[in-house]
């Protein structure tokens, strides 16, 4: 099965097996750290709020996290308010009142150079070329290393350069997401990108 066959099958963006599973532990997981704290408040009768963004995935974590918390503590249950959607806190670097940091996000010249000098180094460049002469002749690496390259931005439809080191970046997301779909099939990115790759392209992916 291919990524596109189950990303369509789970609807993209929406939680996988995997994640059901991980919003579960991390309810019992935090319980079991903090058993005194949840315990006190749940005789004190202090309330759970729950919040979070209303989207699709979001409200999945939501329900599974707060189902594994009443399973593992049965008196919280009735002390967990109904769900909150509340965008302007969860999303506030998004809000119209933040309007000032989404400028300099996107125009600020310091920024750019600084993310585009990590993201195009002479290591990024050395990384991607190791893993494009893995799976292309030598030639159409040299040649995307180049520049020169262009790929239509599906948003836009401008032409946008595209090099080796955006290429191995996108097929690095393929990598990333893969370990979160393990319920919904079985995967080998791994064989493609060799771990110090990995390690330098997750690296970009937080710059």
């Amino acid at each position: 099965m291919s990524l596109e066959r189950v990303n369509i099958k789970l609807g993209y963006g929406n939680l996988s097996g995997r994640g059901v599973r991980e919003h579960r532990q991390l309810a019992a997981r935090l319980l079991e750290r903090l058993s005194a704290f949840f315990a006190q408040g749940a005789r004190a009768g202090r309330r759970v709020r729950v919040l979070s963004s209303g989207k699709d995935r979001a409200v999945d974590s939501q329900n599974n996290f707060v189902t594994s918390l009443g399973a593992h503590m049965p008196a919280l249950v009735p002390l967990i308010d109904p769900p909150e959607v509340n965008t302007d806190l969860l999303y506030f670097h998004k809000a119209p009142q933040n309007a000032d940091y989404q400028e300099w996000l996107v125009h600020d010249p310091t920024l750019a150079a600084k993310i585009d000098g990590i993201y195009y180094s002479p290591a990024s460049h050395r990384y991607a070329r190791e893993v494009l002469r893995g799976l292309f002749t030598s030639a159409f690496v040299d040649g995307l290393a180049a520049g020169g390259y262009f790929i239509t931005d599906p948003d836009t439809g401008a032409a946008v350069d595209f090099n080796d080191v955006d290429a191995v970046a996108s097929l690095y997301s393929l990598y990333a997401i893969a370990p979160g779909l393990s319920e919904e099939g079985r995967w080998t990115f791994n064989l493609f990108i060799p771990v110090p790759a990995a390690r330098w392209f997750a690296y970009l992916k937080d710059a």
